[in-house]
């Protein structure tokens, strides 16, 4: 059977497939849930704000009585919104699946990791709609977001692979995501705390951007 290099493997991300919560842990939450998921938050963070002002859309909705700060908290409310639809979606999935292969994992520690899942994607697409709020630009939120979602992507599995360098992985919000296992430990209110602390400092950045600048309307 054909393996990937150590190094390979762990700059994936930790790959456990011996055990069923490794092999979700592997497959849904380290590698595709993570990235597809932070690719649709990234996505749709980049348009909240910049796309409706480079559509021209932005000063149509400024023209009712609504606050900048009252737009950029129901753009942010509505960001929060479909990133947890989506992290229900997958919960209910992956329990159905888990179910039926008779994993043995418990619901209570599948819901901890989409929780984590979901807060992570609240911190990236928060980032996105930040820049965007910064800029005005859609395009350079979403590829200056996806670039630090790269780089924290990296920044994490790459702490694992050399010595000394343990504290860069505190940088990245993957580590806060997946630090403390929830798959088969269940809730780590300690990262918990972390992403939702970023989350909320990018939405104040953003609220400060967005209230400085002259808008292109």
């Amino acid at each position: 059977d054909m393996e990937l290099p150590e190094s390979l493997g762990i700059l994936m991300g930790a790959m456990d497939f011996a055990t069923p919560d490794g092999y979700l842990n592997t497959v849904y939450f380290s590698l595709i849930g993570a990235v597809l998921t932070v690719i649709f938050s990234v996505v749709i963070g980049a348009r909240a704000i910049a796309g409706d002002e480079e559509s021209g859309m932005l000063d149509l909705f400024l023209a009712y009585p609504v606050s900048r700060t009252s737009f950029l908290l129901q753009r942010f409310a509505a960001l929060v919104a479909g990133i947890v639809l989506m992290g229900g979606v997958i919960f209910v999935a992956i329990t159905v699946s888990a179910g039926i292969s008779e994993m043995g994992i418990p619901l209570g520690n599948i819901l901890a990791a989409c929780t984590a899942l979901v807060l992570m994607d609240i911190v990236f697409g928060t980032a996105a709609l930040c820049i965007g709020a910064l800029t005005g630009r859609g395009s350079m939120a979403l590829g200056i977001t996806a670039a630090l979602a790269v780089a924290a992507f990296l920044a994490n599995n790459l702490g694992l692979m050399f010595e000394g360098i343990e504290s860069v992985q505190k940088l990245s919000p993957f580590y806060y995501y997946l630090d403390g296992y929830p798959l088969r430990n269940g809730f780590d209110l300690g990262g918990i705390i972390v992403l939702c602390a970023i989350a909320l400092a990018l939405l104040a950045v953003a609220w400060w951007g967005i209230n400085r600048r002259d808008l292109a309307v």
